[in-house]
């Protein structure tokens, strides 16, 4: 699954929030995230490492160099992560 390239969040509960509003995974493993001013929180996604993690998961590091694998979807220019606790983030190609 092709997952590079420039991400923006779409979804807007309360659980998405700590997740940037833009992403951007570049196709050496290496993301940048960030939020456009002002905002309440510091990304959970700043800036690190992803890797794929077996079919349709990715590991990502977190803001606190922790590792989290998500279990991610793409269709078309829909790109969609399930935390694992619940929560569905949805970014749009930007």
């Amino acid at each position: 699954m092709q997952v590079a390239g420039r991400w923006r969040k779409v979804s807007r509960s309360e659980c998405s929030a700590p997740y940037p509003e833009l992403l951007e995974l570049e196709s050496g493993g290496r993301y940048t995230g960030w939020n456009e001013a002002p905002s309440a929180f510091h990304p959970l996604w700043d800036r690190g490492g992803w890797e794929p993690a077996g079919s349709g998961r990715l590991r990502i590091s977190l803001a606190n160099d922790a590792v989290r694998e998500y279990a991610v979807k793409r269709d078309g220019d829909v790109l969609v992560f399930h935390d694992g606790d619940g929560c569905r983030i949805e970014y749009a190609r930007a």
